[in-house]
């Protein structure tokens, strides 16, 4: 990265964070190689205390790409995170890199210092999920036990039948949600898996289920953010 580019990443950084008292002595950044996958469930609550805290001076509060930067006509308008299509085709995985790595022709940052791995996988994941709401949340959930429970199981760790686990982060960070519904419209090579009888808003609805298994706290999906913490 040039120097001007690492001087913009500083003040971007600079602009989504409150500035916090400073050392005396400021000791060097120590960078934790990543593990590479979550070793945990990634917490959906703590990704929206750190969307509220970090990104939405840019992104805004629901994902609009209207953040008070944006408004400001200081920086141009990111994707809108809470659009269907944004990152449809995308992993977490490949979400998480971008975060993690930036993009300053974008005016993205990276973050990969600022924020710890698993701190990176819960934003990662619940900015994933900004398009998902409460409603959607409860008809998946409806369909899952109607339609999926009996193979993949109540909370998505397989059965004999289906021994795929969705509920297993390491598994389900390299698996894009269009895949997802991909496997429920069109089936798996075997010609079974069909759902002709859901129609599209319920195929969906049952993707952002699907995902909810993977991920701790998924209550917070769809939900406001934290107030106090929320950029102005």
């Amino acid at each position: 990265m040039t120097r001007p580019s690492l001087v913009l990443a500083a003040l971007l950084l600079a602009a989504c964070s409150p500035p916090k008292p400073v050392a005396t002595i400021t000791p060097a950044a120590t960078l934790v190689p990543d593990i590479g996958y979550p070793q945990t469930p990634p917490d959906v609550a703590l990704g929206a205390q750190i969307f509220a805290k970090r990104c939405t001076a840019c992104h805004g509060e629901a994902g609009l790409a209207d953040g008070p930067l944006v408004r400001a006509k200081a920086i141009p308008a990111p994707p809108q995170l809470a659009a269907w299509d944004t990152g449809w085709d995308k992993t977490p995985a490949e979400r998480f890199a971008f975060i993690a790595v930036g993009n300053m022709d974008k005016m993205m940052p990276p973050w990969n210092e600022a924020l710890s791995e698993p701190e990176r996988w819960a934003v990662t994941l619940f900015t994933y999920t900004l398009h998902t709401t409460p409603e959607q949340l409860e008809q998946g959930r409806n369909l899952w036990a109607a339609e999926c429970a009996s193979c993949h199981g109540a909370d998505g760790r397989g059965t004999a039948e289906a021994d795929i686990n969705l509920s297993d982060p390491r598994h389900m960070i390299g698996v894009s949600d269009e895949t997802l519904y991909n496997s429920i419209t069109h089936g798996l090579a075997d010609g079974s898996h069909v759902f002709a009888q859901l129609d599209d808003d319920q195929r969906r609805s049952l993707v952002a289920y699907t995902r909810s298994l993977s991920v701790a706290n998924p209550d917070a999906i769809g939900q406001p953010l934290p107030a106090e913490t929320t950029a102005q």
